[in-house]
């Protein structure tokens, strides 16, 4: 439900979206929907422009080619993927205190995003001499990444 919440609201409710509706309005006995949602105060809902530029979006990810890739268990948790690099750098038996663990959040991400050379980027930024054996040592890591990511893609 990307959509259809957030256009909701009692002067205009969108019954189609509630299952059984119709049914329920019938069982209590009342003679429209709006009586329905009498009991329950919708928040206020995004402005139909939003809700325009957000209907498509939510249209193509909804579109049954892109869900049929996801059947099988087929996908990459990205959450899991990127708790795994964190796990790599800062293993869950060492305990330190908050700005350990926030340095060791920050590499991750880093590394995650941009692979080891983000690392020489913060280098770079810092003004911090690179020598060469550290650009090739963190190119090497980064291509077998690539190459170990390539081999465990599903076609």
């Amino acid at each position: 439900m990307l959509y259809g919440p957030y256009i909701f609201t009692r002067d205009q409710p969108i019954t189609n979206l509630c299952i059984g509706s119709a049914q329920l309005v019938k069982h209590r006995g009342i003679s429209t929907t709006k009586q329905l949602l009498k009991p329950f105060h919708h928040k206020t809902s995004l402005p139909p422009t939003v809700m325009d530029t957000k209907k498509p979006i939510c249209n193509s990810l909804s579109h049954p080619e892109l869900l049929n890739r996801c059947l099988g268990a087929y996908t990459q948790n990205t959450d899991q993927s990127l708790n795994s690099v964190m796990w790599q750098i800062f293993p869950k038996i060492s305990g330190s205190g908050r700005r350990i663990v926030e340095i060791a959040v920050y590499e991750s991400v880093v590394r995650f995003n941009e692979g080891r050379l983000g690392r020489l980027n913060i280098m770079k930024e810092l003004k911090l001499c690179i020598s060469n054996n550290a650009i090739s040592s963190h190119n090497k890591a980064d291509t077998r990444r690539i190459k170990q990511g390539d081999r465990n893609k599903i076609p």
